[in-house]
Parts: structure tokens; sequence; C-alpha cells
């Protein structure tokens, strides 16, 4: 896809404002000082206060020559777009007009320059184009005689729109096929969202889940409805992981994608450093450099052990089948065997013995037949990956995270209801149990509860512990989804920190128009260290998904007792 190019290194130049480019970078700094403009101007074509009329129409009142200040807020973890204007109001308006709490804020602005590429390069809009509810007014001050400051609110209109409407619906509306999670999605998304919003139109990109589902919704907000549905979807491009977000941006409207799509399946878009800009150096050359870089976090031991992220456990119960599994979550890989170390008196020694670990794919003999003991491991898509192996921000050797290896004590526990194989043990036509008096019912649909309730709040917290937050020269080419580079700087080489240099995923962004500046605040996250620990296994360990005493070894599936066994 055009503006996913490859990185273009400066050997030897690395105190320069910028190291490496895209192509959509390139196209936007060749944009920039073609207009012989100034990193971080703007142009606002448009900022309109649009009222309602007694007739029923709407007038538009400019705000170009009122506002202050202009934020704008993208958020990867909300639904929608929100922001604020500051206006000086020397004419009264605010009772003239008057604001009242009903009317919109339509705002057309760019990054000079980037108006000349088109939406090919990058694969996004350059322009916002956007029509905004204005929802509270706050900090009215008296700055002289006649003259006020205020701050008006402003969010998407859908979200308005999302707290007066209700869900009340089962998926699919009729048949029994089952349907998609994504096409669930849409359905709420067109038949609740997209009518009456008076709003700018918008793209709604979707990503393809896996699995049919049956599921009802029962009083529901809009939002609420697609937040729980993303809980529980699972992407049909990755499908190891759980967590899926649907977020708006503000060019491009509202997208509903997974995070290791977001993180693995694109090239970084952008390569931000922190250094002083050289004198006579480029102006578009300084929309790459990073401002009071702030580490906001980069670990959190307390937090990951309570969440999951560690090691967790899930006990499902099936009540047709009158059975229970204990489904085991790994943040460290669990081996198969593990050496310990036991004392000989006669040899006066400590003498290695290896044992197996009945958590790791191993039968258990004290293990009831008739039950699933069952483990997974870490093995997502991360940010920085070596082969298949993601950089994890641990060693193997956490005390927080490595559990005995006799005995699984997870530091959360969950359980939850399943009809995992149902589709197959009772579905009439898979060739179940279809003799005559036996029972079946076709169409089930698994809710699939063993690949997403331990695996979403593992992920969730994996992108919390390391997060950065810096400003840019204003860019309105950069939103939240999107992977850039940032070269951290180190105190102890001169190559950048070895661990927080990297990849990260933008989840959140402020532009800030002001007088004469405009300012792009961004907030993100990574997974991952850029380097991968000396204390951590270099080769993937064997992970297995167990029923009584089979197991899938290095990704064979084994037969046991004349069954496949694939795990969930």
């Amino acid at each position: 896809m055009a503006g996913r190019g490859t990185v273009i290194e400066k050997p030897g130049e690395r105190e320069a404002a910028w190291r490496g480019v895209t192509m959509e970078q390139k196209a936007i700094q060749d944009a920039v000082n073609a207009k012989s403009v100034s990193a971080g101007s703007y142009e606002m074509l448009r900022c309109d206060l649009v009222c309602p009329r007694p007739d029923g129409g709407a007038s538009s009142f400019p705000l170009s020559d009122m506002f202050v200040e202009l934020s704008i807020f993208e958020d990867l973890y909300s639904n929608v777009l929100r922001g604020s204007i500051t206006l000086r109001d020397s004419g009264g308006n605010l009772e003239s007009l008057p604001i009242i709490g009903e009317e919109s804020l339509r705002i057309i602005a760019h990054t000079t320059g980037t108006d000349s590429l088109s939406p090919s390069t990058s694969g996004k809009s350059q322009v916002i184009d956007n029509k905004f509810r204005v929802v509270s007014i706050s900090n009215i001050t008296e700055e002289k005689d006649r003259v006020k400051v205020y701050t008006l609110d402003f969010i998407s209109p859908e979200y308005v729109l999302n707290l007066s409407k209700k869900v009340q619906r089962s998926f699919p509306n009729n048949g029994e096929q089952g349907m998609p999670i994504s096409d669930m999605i849409e359905e709420i998304y067109n038949q609740y969202l997209m009518k009456d919003t008076g709003a700018v139109d918008k793209f709604f990109k979707v990503e393809e889940t896996q699995g049919l589902q049956k599921i009802a919704i029962s009083n529901m907000t809009p939002f609420g409805a697609i937040n729980f549905l993303s809980s529980r979807a699972l992407s049909k491009i990755n499908p190891d992981g759980s967590l899926f977000f649907f977020y708006e941006t503000l060019t491009d409207g509202f997208r509903f994608e997974s995070a290791e799509t977001l993180m693995h399946d694109q090239e970084p878009r952008a390569n931000y450093v922190y250094t002083p800009q050289n004198i006579g150096e480029s102006p578009g050359t300084s929309l790459y450099v990073a401002e009071n870089p702030e580490q906001v976090s980069t670990f959190d031991v307390l937090s990951n052990m309570t969440t999951g992220m560690y090691n967790s456990r899930l006990i499902t119960h099936d009540i047709v089948r009158m059975k229970y599994s204990v489904l085991n979550f790994n943040y460290i890989p669990q081996t198969k065997s593990f050496l310990s170390v036991e004392y000989d008196d006669d040899a006066m020694e400590d003498i290695p013995i290896t044992e197996t670990n009945p958590d790791a794919g191993v039968g258990d003999p004290l293990w009831p037949k008739h039950q699933t003991h069952s483990f997974i491991n870490d093995k997502f898509k991360h940010l920085e990956m070596e082969s298949e192996l993601g950089n994890r921000i641990s060693t193997d050797e956490l005390d927080a995270a490595k559990t005995p290896q006799k005995k699984f004590n997870p530091s959360v526990v969950k359980m939850f209801p399943t009809n995992n194989k149902h589709d197959i043990i009772f579905n009439q036509s898979a060739g179940g149990i279809t003799r005559e008096g036996g029972f079946g019912e076709p169409n089930i649909k698994s809710n699939q509860v063993e690949k997403w309730m331990l695996q979403r709040p593992a992920q969730l917290q994996m992108l919390s512990n390391i997060r950065i937050r810096f400003t840019v020269a204003g860019d309105t080419t950069r939103h939240v989804g999107d992977v850039i580079n940032f070269d951290m700087p180190s105190h102890v080489t001169g190559d950048g920190d070895q661990f927080y240099r990297g990849k990260y995923l933008v989840t959140q962004v402020r532009h800030r128009f002001g007088e004469g500046v405009f300012k792009t605040e961004m907030e993100l996250a990574k997974d991952s260290f850029n380097t991968r620990l000396d204390m951590q296994a270099k080769k993937p360990h064997v992970g297995a998904n167990v029923e009584g005493s089979s197991a899938i070894v290095d990704g064979k599936v084994k037969m046991i007792d004349g069954r496949v066994i694939g795990g969930f």
C-alpha cells in the first residue's frame, strides 16, 4: 500500500532532526517545504458555530476571530472524538445568539502543505472535516469590561444519539446460521448511529472476525452493545489475541480493528527523534522532532499481577455435559518438563532431577479423566518480535510471574459457563448424536470463552506498562492506531535506548490550535522491549492444549484414543 514504505536511514547523521522517513513522511515534508511555511502552521478553512433558527433551519456564525484555543482529542480507548474551544467574546454572543447547548460546531482544518497530498499517499485522509455537538459551557470569566472568555465543550454527534437509543434484539435477526461479530457491529452502527446524526458523512472500517455467533443484546446503548461485542471478538487475520478497539479518527470516521492487526500488520508511518533542530534546517524536518518526551510509565508489577497479565486461570462449567474445565494462562511460557535440584544425603551434594510438569501438556494421574486441564502461553503478535517470539518486558525468572511448576497458583481466577464443542457433539448435521432416540440440536454456536476471557485483559495490561508522551509540530496526518518509530535517546550509548526505542502504537492524539501556533500532543504505548532480555528464552516454549493425556506439541496434533484433540 502506498505510504507504507521502508525506513530510509541516513548513517552518521543522528544529530540531525530526522534519522529515517517513510514514504508518507517524505511526501509530507516535500509538500510543506514546497509551500515555504513553518512547521506547525495550519489553515483553518472553517470554524463555525451552527445555531438552530425558529423556523427549523440553522444559521452559521464564524468563530475564527473569536477563538483563543481549539483542542480536539482522539483516543484509542474511546468510541468518539471530544474537544473544547475557548472563545474571547466581545460582542455578547453568549446572550444574543444565544448559546444554550443546542448548537453544533463545524471545523475544517489541515496542516499547511498537506492538502497537496492525495489520500492514497498515506492511506488516510489529511484534512479534518467534522461536525460536532456542543454539550456544555465552562470557565466563564470576565476578562475586562464587555469581554467574556469561556470554553465550549463538544463531542461527536453520534454519542448524543447513542444515549437516546437502546439496542434490544438478537443476532442473527432471523434464521439459525449465526453471524460474525463484525457483521453484528456493522448492523448496529448502520441501524442506530447512521440515521439522523446530521454529521458529515463518515467512513466505517470493519476488520472481519472469526466464527459465527448467536448473541442477544438487551437494553444496551449502541456503543455499549458494540463494546460488549468487541470484548468477545476474535480476529480472522490474527486469531491468537482478543483485543479489539472501536474508535473514531478525525479524518477517517469510525474503525473496528484488533490490536494485533494495528501493531503487527503495518509498517511504521513516521520516525520521531528527540534532538535540537540544527540551524538552517528545512522547516518540514521539525515535523518529526519530539519536544519534551515524558516517560509516563515503564512497568507496574502490582497491576500486572492483579489484572492477570502474568498468569490467570479460567474455570468453565458445561452444565449440559456435566463437566468443568480449567484453563491456565502464562505470560512466561511454561514447558513440559523442568529441572529441579534435590540434596542427596549419600553423595552430600545437590543432584539435578528432571520432573514432569502436570500443568504443561502431560496427563496428571490425579486429575479426573472426564475433565479437561489445559494451558495457553503468551503467543500474541507484539510490536517488537524476534522471529515468532515477542520481546517480553520481564525475564523468565520474575518472581511475580513465575509460578511453581507442580502447582499453578494464579493471581486471578475467573469462572464462566461454556458450550465448548457443543457444535460438534450435539449438532445433528455434523454427525454427532444422530441415532434414533438420541439428542441433537442444529446450528449450535460456541461462545468461545476459552479464547477471549483471559487473553483480552492480559493484552490490555501489556499495553499499559510502557507509555510515553511528547509534543510535535502540528500534524493532521497523525492518528490513533498508527504505528510510529521513536528514537528515544540513551544516556549509556549513542544508538538510542536499547529497550525503549523502536515501535510504538499511538493511543492518544490531541491537536491544539492556538493563536499563531499548532501543536500535536501524542501518547504512545508499546507491549514489548526493542531488545530481548538476556534472561529470556531464545526459542519458543512448547505449547499444549490438553484433554486427558492428549497434547499438541510443536504444532503437531497428537492422536489419543483414536481422537484428534485440537484444543479450543
